[in-house]
């Protein structure tokens, strides 16, 4: 079964601050083809969803790392993945 994948509006915002970040460090090509492939990573939990670390398990909060830079934190739910943050290297977590 594939799930749907949601983008919370604080990963939203956690993804746009980041392309402004490497925007800004390394220009605009690199920019976006790390968010790039960040999004088609993110979109990929359509599939087998229940990866990474349980951080939470009553409402299976889960986190798992990308490219040993970035945190993503995502709820599992019925048919729904919900990306609820995107952290890049070492900003503190919230949830």
């Amino acid at each position: 079964m594939k799930h749907r994948v949601v983008l919370s509006s604080s990963a939203v915002s956690d993804i746009n601050e980041l392309f402004d970040y490497i925007l800004a460090e390394a220009g605009e090509r690199i920019a976006r083809d790390y968010v790039g492939k960040l999004r088609d990573f993110l979109h990929r939990f359509d599939v087998f969803p229940n990866r990474g670390t349980l951080i939470n398990s009553e409402s299976n909060t889960r986190r798992i790392g990308y490219e040993r830079r970035a945190t993503v934190i995502f709820r599992v739910e019925d048919d729904q993945v919900t990306i609820l943050r995107v952290y890049h290297r070492g900003r503190d977590i919230e949830l």
